[in-house]
């Protein structure tokens, strides 16, 4: 025996609909042109799909308000854009990368804005931008992804913002299935990383620090000693530490010349005071303490580092020009402690914690690497006499 089909009101003017079948469905209703307008959307109506159609309503609703309502823009497969009289629009890849690319100003990070705006110019909008979304199909998508020869982690960041419009684009009929759910990036040949782990020993180590001066000698040797990404050591403050416990609170990170949030919730941490790590917070009061402010400061200027490149390219990068030591990038002072602490025998776990990782599994495969002791010979002696 079939089912009755059902309708619950889920917020104002956003119902879920059971049809006789059992299969459920998302409808929206409106006023236009004092007439009462019934929508389906193609969406199961679980919670974030829900309030998707809320957007959508209150989308409508304000451009009705605003006398630009276009029932064919909105809704191009129904019926009622004959009856209202709208000719429907081409909508254009672009379009939908330009409404994403404002949602995101508004609820993601600087850096990851920054990031989705730089794939959108260097390859979206050249590549898809005057293609008429309901023409881009899953052959054109998946022959520009064959031309890319990098990881597909890279790719799958690429991709971000571009299903993200897919999913709009179905959401708003402009399409009537995603392209990307043929889209297999498995399939993809995979190119291996360049990016070499590479830390440092305790003499070079020692050589760097001996040719720095001040406030470039503190920066560095808490780097050292501390494991703190590069962000996360231009934006600490004097309030982070706490030397009565003997931990630094890692709140806050500076990318981009602004503030933000650390990169996970587990980089939100605290980190033990390492004696060299004290020394180096002793030295530096005398230079910004007073200030109240950031620690760590570019004496040049005598103003907060704006960011990592500007530390690498005015603190770092001279330091090798003063050495023998051979030039890594400046992230290798994380590397360099986890591997430093690891190989030293200390608890994984920790220095896991150390690293603001969730796991051991990313600290032992991606950061630690073994340091040969260079003042032992063969780099290590054996605890047991084997």
């Amino acid at each position: 025996m079939s089912q009755k089909e059902t309708e619950k009101r889920v917020a104002a003017g956003v119902y879920v609909r059971t049809s006789k079948k059992g299969v459920q469905s998302i409808r929206i209703e409106f006023c236009y042109l004092k007439k009462l307008c019934r929508e389906i959307l193609k969406l199961t109506p679980i919670v974030i799909n829900i309030r998707k159609a809320v957007r959508l309503r209150r989308q409508i609703l304000q451009a009705i308000a605003s006398d630009i309502f276009n029932y064919a823009e909105f809704f191009p497969h129904s019926k009622n854009v004959v009856k209202f009289g709208h000719i429907p629009k081409q909508i254009l890849v672009k379009e939908l990368l330009d409404n994403f690319l404002k949602k995101a100003e508004k609820k993601l990070e600087v850096s990851t804005c920054s990031r989705y705006r730089r794939v959108c110019n260097m390859h979206l909008y050249p590549r898809f931008g005057d293609l008429p979304v309901k023409n881009l199909s899953s052959r054109l998508i998946w022959e520009w992804l064959e031309e890319f020869k990098c990881q597909r982690k890279t790719i799958m960041n690429m991709l971000t913002p571009f299903r993200a419009v897919m999913a709009d684009a179905l959401v708003y009929g402009y399409i009537d299935k995603d392209s990307f759910e043929r889209i297999k990036i498995s399939r993809l040949q995979r190119t291996s990383s360049k990016y070499v782990v590479s830390p440092f020993n305790s003499n070079e180590i020692q050589k760097l620090l001996s040719v720095a001066e001040g406030q470039i000698k503190n920066i560095f040797q808490f780097a050292f000693f501390t494991g703190l990404r590069t962000s996360e050591l231009i934006g600490l403050r004097w309030e982070d530490i706490d030397f009565s416990q003997g931990i630094i609170h890692v709140r806050r990170a500076v990318v981009g010349g602004k503030e933000k949030g650390t990169k996970t919730k587990s980089s939100a941490r605290e980190i033990t005071l390492l004696p060299s790590v004290l020394a180096a917070l002793e030295a530096q009061k005398d230079c910004t303490l007073w200030f109240n402010d950031r620690i760590f400061y570019n004496p040049s200027l005598n103003k907060p580092w704006k960011s990592s490149e500007q530390l690498r390219r005015c603190a770092w990068l001279p330091l090798f020009q003063k050495t023998d030591v051979s030039y890594r990038n400046l992230y290798q002072t994380r590397h360099t402690f986890a591997s430093m602490m690891a190989s030293g025998g200390e608890c994984l776990a920790w220095v896991s914690q150390q690293m603001g990782h969730e796991t051991t599994h990313t600290t032992s495969r991606y950061y630690v690497r073994w340091v040969p002791n260079p003042n032992i010979l063969g780099g290590y002696k054996p605890i047991h006499h084997w």
